[in-house]
């Protein structure tokens, strides 16, 4: 991670990523909110000891490290081109044969002038990317990123189900 990319992230979201390359449970607990929301896969875990026996399982239990690169720089978070960044790191650092990223404005505000309800999804695999934009939900945050995430799976089904292809 470049000086200039962990300068220009939020001060918690810097904490977390050293947090988790660290191996550092409890400053990577540190970060979230005491009644905070992590959705993972349909699973989730709500408020800080749900939170924290889930990193210890899954990040600092099997050594997951994390990477900004500078496309959040040039294109900030709220991106198409980090979506595409976050699901190439996907498929590389986890072997997988599809990654998804999203990235996108949950709410209660705006970000990077964008929108509560923006949303970037993209899908990368064997043949190429799929990518989507999400339709501006306006709902809660925790509905929106419940929507973004199911949006998200319904674009990789259609794909896996030969609707929607790949570009190269």
């Amino acid at each position: 991670m470049t000086h200039n990319t962990i300068a220009s992230l939020p001060p918690v979201v810097a904490g977390h990523i050293d947090a988790v390359n660290a191996h550092d449970e409890d400053a990577i607990v540190a970060t979230f909110a005491a009644d905070a929301l992590v959705n993972d896969a349909h699973r989730e875990f709500w408020g800080t000891e749900a939170i924290r026996a889930f990193m210890a399982k899954e990040f600092a239990g099997d050594r997951v490290t994390m990477e900004v690169r500078e496309v959040i720089d040039h294109y900030g978070v709220v991106s198409e081109e980090t979506a595409r960044a976050m699901a190439h790191a996907v498929r590389e650092r986890l072997g997988a044969d599809y990654g998804i990223g999203i990235t996108g404005v949950a709410g209660p505000e705006k970000q990077e002038d964008k929108p509560v309800g923006t949303a970037y999804i993209v899908i990368e695999g064997p043949d190429g990317v799929v990518a989507g934009v999400g339709p501006g939900f306006r709902a809660s945050r925790e509905d929106n990123k419940r929507l973004v995430t199911l949006a998200a799976l319904n674009l990789l089904r259609l794909h896996l189900e030969g609707i929607i292809k790949a570009k190269k």
